[in-house]
Order: structure tokens, then C-alpha cells, then sequence
């Protein structure tokens, strides 16, 4: 995925802070990134396959 023709390296700390659910100060520029993680992309996820975690053998 690369960054659309309207977003910057400015947006990124925006989205983290977005996905955290943590407010981005007012006067930074960035803004979050939000269509990665609008409902169809989130409903194709939870389609996948279920594995199982691998259990640690000592």
C-alpha cells in the first residue's frame, strides 16, 4: 500500500495515534489515515482461516 496523492509522512503518526484512540494535538498538521480500516476491509478480515498459536516447546 503506498500513500495517496492527498496524504503525507505527516499522516502517519496521526493514524497511530487514531488507532490508539489517543486525540492528536491540535496544532500538529498531520491527519489520521482512515480508509485502510473502513468496514469492508475490516468484514474481509474476519473471513480468514483460524490458526491456532504455536505453543512454545522447551
Amino acid at each position: 500500500m503506498s500513500l495517496d496523492a492527498g496524504h503525507t509522512l505527516l499522516d502517519v503518526p496521526a493514524t497511530v495515534l487514531w488507532a490508539l484512540g489517543v486525540a492528536r494535538p491540535s496544532w500538529y498538521a498531520g491527519t489520521p489515515i482512515t480508509a485502510p480500516f473502513a468496514a469492508h476491509h475490516v468484514h474481509a478480515a474476519r473471513h480468514l482461516p483460524y490458526v491456532p498459536p504455536v505453543l512454545a516447546v522447551a
